[in-house]
């Protein structure tokens, strides 16, 4: 066995440290890990939990020694502190860290990170020295017994004989905390064994679990029952990082810590139940702790009509007229009908528990009983989660973990695929057609949501980066919505067919009729002319939301649609060739190509004055009350910003009333995204651009490319190609030369792979000199949601082999 603590990987032999102290007469000694520089700003107090030990913290020791004196403790009976013999409850273990403290002198102000039942020991210490108590830092842990009740591992690992042989006779169940957590080493998960290689070495972790309130009878259940009160009056500067794969200390068993804790600021990690293993979580945590400012608020309106305002008006005024036509199952739902299916929800909601602030995942395709089922949770304040199958299973598996909804609604089929394919598992299940028939009692009055609360989460497509779930609060919903309705001049006499088919969520707001056509809605760029224009004759359809992919696919083959006024496009930039194509086949529309994002959902009015080739794709000027700015590229928000002059192309940074809260669940997102300049909070787009006469978008900042030193923005160079070159689409990428970028230009025909012929090398090379080469392939990677955005690095990896052969 491992005796010498310095001989395991990844430890610093100068960090091995022994205290002794007296526990009630009885000589014990704490093994630990400590380092820190000669005058640290602070001390951090590192306590494990179960069935680890100060091995977990080396990272942490490491990244922040540097400016801290960090001391990461084996509790008794654990790791390679000493082992009398004694049974250590909770009580005892908040008495023992106490002692710890006393002996090291830590006499100050005291950070404290704790993981698992570290997380108890160090609250119920922080509890009863709150002076002393700087910051927290919580890794996958608790403060009472979970609301979604004991954890069916925990239960089981509860009955003496299979808790003696999973955590005492075995090394069962430290395997199991290792294994499950994924991406850990061989030799690391060796060393997570050491201090544990007898049965005796191993009695603390069966102690641990037994020590485990199942009963309100448990010697420790009211010492839990205590500290968590107590905790809740606990106001310092905390942190939770997440693992959301941990079985065990689920994100419904985080949701209990957030209304414990509703002050702290939430990072989420991808990975199991050791989180503290996660490669970012030391760099995560140190810039936290030196971080300063509040959370991102986003915009902050008021005065703005209820969501349900318009349904409730048509409902009486026009009760019979078409609210919702849906084309794939030929349903017309009248105004009165749903008012009624929305009312129906409300009172299933209330009777199902379903309270203010809950989030429930939307796992259902979009009808008129979707939509219903949405605007009830507006007037009852619960939260919807959206987080559609155009973001893949793998994007949809993280987002419904990191969302952590205690409901999901589902419909038969969508049902029984959330049950194979281990989707939001853990949440209760909701049958929309159940709760869009009439309950047990119906509603009649409506409720006055606050303008502050949560409205809904809804998903980032994924297609720029990790799928984010983007808070919304009531007003900026009521905002935007008023907004939209005032700029595109929306009345009842409209009625609205939307591509992408959350878009079509808006209608009720507006009193507007919409179509849902029949689609793929993870391939809508194959939406035909005949299922469009079904969707719009059954509400006589005014106005088309379509993104450039499937809008392109209506229009190949020339058809005509003469009742539609007013056309907009977006999520992904939309070419004046596109537009051309667009006005013949939409001969009496207005259109438009506003500028918007999941984050901030529309920004400028997408107005387009004039031909714009070779500047990239204007979208018009700010909606009123919004504000547009570019600053430098690679700007932070330490930095003294001063955008640059107008024509300079830079990274775009928006603001107004409906700007976002900012992510959910990481707090580190948020930082990064978020700046402020001028009395404003403004988001980074990650978008890049110019402002002149309006703003122009040239593409993403990741796809900047440093061409013989001068920066290289890819859609205006997509943008002059399509302009000699009918009937295809260019994408701009960069591949790497000898260490250099070189610009390669990617053409899709829909037919052709290869290398361009000769003429139409050229051609290329005389709109952009920079090319290096010219390349067709027949299909483009595109993103799902919108099949619009393209996958720039893997067709640059592409192009990259390609060019090898």
């Amino acid at each position: 066995m491992v005796t010498d603590v310095s001989q395991l990987p990844e430890i610093d032999s100068s960090w091995v440290r022994t205290y002794n102290v007296d526990r009630d007469g009885i000589a014990e000694s704490f093994s630990v890990l400590e380092a820190g520089p000669l005058e640290p700003r602070g001390t951090i107090v590192c306590v494990h939990g179960n069935p680890t030990w100060s091995f977990m913290w080396r990272n942490f020791v490491r990244e922040l020694s540097t400016q801290w004196r960090v001391i990461a403790i084996d509790q008794l009976g654990m790791g390679f502190s000493s082992r009398s013999g004694k049974t250590r409850t909770l009580a005892t273990r908040i008495k023992d860290l106490d002692a710890l403290l006393a002996e090291a002198k830590v006499d100050g102000p005291v950070i404290l990170m704790a993981h698992d039942w570290g997380g108890p020991i160090s609250i119920g210490w922080a509890t009863q020295h709150a002076e002393r108590v700087e910051k927290l830092v919580l890794f996958n842990t608790g403060t009472q017994i979970p609301t979604s009740g004991i954890p069916g591992l925990i239960q089981v690992s509860n009955t003496p004989i299979l808790r003696n042989a999973i955590c005492t006779w075995t090394k069962a169940f430290i395997t199991g905390a290792v294994v499950t957590t994924g991406g850990i080493s061989r030799s690391i998960r060796k060393a997570y064994s050491a201090p544990y290689k007898s049965s005796r070495r191993r009695r603390a972790i069966g102690q641990f679990v037994a020590d485990i309130p199942t009963s309100e009878n448990h010697v420790t259940a009211p010492v839990l029952r205590e500290l968590a009160a107590r905790a809740r009056t606990l106001v310092v500067p905390t942190l939770l990082m997440w693992g959301v794969r941990d079985f065990v200390f689920h994100t419904g068993v985080l949701a209990d810590v957030q209304r414990t804790f509703p002050h702290a600021q939430t990072i989420t990690l991808d990975t199991g139940h050791l989180s503290p293993e996660h490669l970012d979580a030391p760099r995560l945590v140190r810039e936290w702790l030196l971080a300063s400012g509040a959370p991102t608020t986003g915009g902050q309106p008021s005065g703005s009509a209820d969501l349900n305002d318009a349904v409730r008006r048509r409902a009486k005024a026009t009760p019979d007229a078409v609210a919702v036509f849906d084309a794939k199952e030929k349903i017309t739902t009248t105004w009165r009908e749903l008012e009624a299916l929305i009312l129906h929800c409300r009172g299933h909601l209330v009777d199902g528990g379903v309270g203010v602030g809950e989030r429930v995942a939307i796992f259902a395709p979009f009808t008129a009983r979707t939509i219903a089922f949405v605007y009830a949770c507006w007037a009852e304040g619960v939260v919807p989660v959206v987080a559609d199958p155009g973001l893949g299973i793998a994007n949809m598996r993280r987002a419904l973990r990191e969302s952590r909804p205690a409901f999901v609604v589902t419909i038969r089929a969508t049902r029984i695929a959330a049950r194979a394919l281990h989707l939001a598992h853990r949440a209760k299940r909701l049958d929309l057609t159940a709760m869009t028939q009439p309950g047990r009692h119906t509603i009649s009055e409506w409720n006055s949501i606050a303008d502050s609360e949560t409205a809904a989460v809804l998903y980032t497509s994924g297609a720029t980066g990790p799928a984010k779930g983007v808070v919304y609060t009531h007003g900026q919903l009521r905002s935007l919505a008023a907004a939209i309705q005032q700029q595109f001049s929306i009345t009842d006499d409209d009625g609205i067919a939307a591509a992408y088919i959350p878009f079509a969520l808006y209608g009720p707001a507006w009193g507007v009729a919409v179509g849902l056509p029949k689609i793929n809605v993870i391939a809508p760029g194959k939406l035909s002319t005949e299922n469009l224009r079904e969707a719009l004759d059954g509400v006589n359809g005014t106005i088309l939301f379509a993104a450039p992919a499937p809008l392109r696919n209506v229009i190949k083959d020339g058809a005509r649609f003469s009742n539609v006024r007013c056309v907009m496009s977006a999520g992904a930039p939309v070419s004046d060739v596109l537009l051309r194509d667009v006005a013949r086949s939409f001969p009496d529309a207005e259109l438009f190509s506003p500028y918007g994002m999941t984050e901030m959902l529309i920004i400028t009015d997408g107005i387009r004055e004039s031909s714009t080739r070779s500047r990239g794709v204007p979208v018009g000027r700010p909606l009123p009350g919004v504000d547009v700015v570019v600053f430098p590229f690679g700007c932070v928000a330490t930095d003294d910003l001063e955008p640059v002059a107008t024509g300079t192309t830079g990274e775009i940074f928006v603001t107004g009333p409906w700007l976002s809260v900012g992510y959910d669940q990481h707090w580190a997102r948020n930082r990064d995204a978020r700046v402020q300049y001028a009395g404003h909070e403004w988001h980074r787009t990650g978008d890049v651009g110019h402002v002149q006469d309006g703003l122009f978008v040239e593409g993403r900042i990741a796809h900047v490319l440093d061409i013989a030193g001068t920066q290289v923005t890819p859609v205006p160079i997509e943008q002059s190609v399509e302009e000699i070159l009918p009937g295809v689409t260019a994408a701009a990428v960069g591949v790497k030369t000898n260490g250099h970028d070189a610009l390669v230009v990617v053409l899709c025909d829909g037919s052709t792979t290869g290398v361009a012929d000769i003429a139409t090398r050229h051609a290329v090379r005389g709109v952009a000199l920079q090319v290096a080469s010219v390349l067709y392939k027949k299909t483009l990677p595109v993103d799902r949601r919108h099949n619009s955005k393209i996958d720039r690095t893997a067709l640059s990896a592409w192009a990259t082999t390609q060019l090898s052969k």
